[in-house]
């Protein structure tokens, strides 16, 4: 099969797609985004799981049928399972958005398959287009699993078989870490996922979308008590932000900072326990950084007294540059 296919989407799901594309960093050499092989890998890894959960839905709904009294169960199912998919193809298009897929030569023999043998009542076009509706239905790092799945697998192998494992990047694609896998963290925002593990007296962590290379060792992995004390704290804080240390961070917020704390979800830091206006934390000194900067005069760091000093440098450089009338060179 080679011939470019035409899937009828809704803007809505066309603009979650063509999002991941950027996110997870689908680009061609040219710098534009690569649809086709975004849309190939997803149709691969994903349409085994989709086509199990439509088997699901198609008996439980056959069952409620088949234990009433109503005749040709089997064709009332096929019409509920029409509805729940949105209805007839050709009252939709004229509300949709045209995108194209063009099997490649590692998703030609599945996108057969699934031509020949999963679309007895729809057509290949409004199969895809169910595909990719239930895909953007998901949070976007469960749409990360699916779009990174070889990848995702490789670790989970390696985590329960406790052995180590050689990583490449896309940013470094010829320079390998070797690591000791310790677990696959999400996000608290479920946007991205994690590897977090220990490379020799350090502890790491890498997003999944960003590995180009995994290989599994035969060396068995190790970790200290010190750095499995780090990684559970960085799966309960977040993945994304690196735990150098353990210590105790103080952030000292009036009413007003109190609601913008409730307020500002996006990586904010779990507090550990509140003494009246003290709020403490053991959690990433860069995420405390990221989230507070945002306050202003509402959030003051108490301590350890280098961050304090770090955040009143902070404020006192944006103050010198708005001083200057914005003049002063933006670095």
């Amino acid at each position: 099969m080679e011939e470019k296919i035409k899937i009828y989407i809704s803007k809505r799901t066309k603009d979650i797609l063509w999002k991941d594309m950027e996110l997870f960093e689908f680009f061609k050499r040219n710098g534009k985004l690569n649809q086709n092989d975004f849309l190939n890998e997803l149709i691969m890894n994903y349409y085994e799981k989709y086509q199990n959960d439509q088997k699901n839905y198609r008996e439980g709904i056959l069952r409620v049928f088949a234990s009433s009294d109503i005749n040709d169960a089997e064709t009332l199912t096929d019409q509920v399972m029409a509805v729940f998919h949105g209805g007839a193809e050709t009252s939709r298009q004229k509300k949709e958005v045209t995108i194209s897929l063009k099997p490649t030569k590692k998703s030609s023999s599945i996108i057969s398959y699934i031509q020949n043998e999963l679309t007895k009542n729809i057509s290949l076009s409004g199969y895809f287009r169910n595909l990719l509706d239930s895909y953007v239905s998901m949070p976007q790092d469960e749409r990360e699993k699916i779009i990174f799945r070889e990848t995702y697998d490789i670790i989970r192998k390696a985590i329960l078989e406790k052995k180590k494992i050689s990583v490449a990047t896309y940013r470094k694609p010829t320079y390998f870490h070797r690591i000791s896998p310790y677990a696959l963290s999400s996000s608290k925002e479920e946007l991205f996922n994690y590897l977090l593990g220990a490379k020799e007296k350090r502890i790491c962590s890498f997003r999944v979308s960003r590995i180009r290379t995994i290989v599994i060792e035969e060396e068995k992995s190790f970790f200290t008590k010190e750095q499995l004390v780090l990684l559970k704290k960085m799966e309960q804080y977040g993945p994304q932000f690196m735990i150098s240390r353990e210590q105790e961070i103080i952030v000292r917020l009036g009413q007003r900072g109190k609601e913008l704390y409730q307020a500002l979800y996006l990586h904010r830091p779990a507090v550990d326990h509140m003494e009246g206006d003290l709020y403490y934390f053991y959690c990433s000194e860069e995420q405390i950084r990221q989230y507070f900067s945002r306050f202003g005069k509402y959030a003051e760091i108490v301590q350890p007294e280098y961050l304090r000093e770090e955040m009143k440098q902070f404020y006192k450089e944006a103050y010198e540059m708005y001083k200057g009338g914005g003049n002063e060179r933006v670095r």
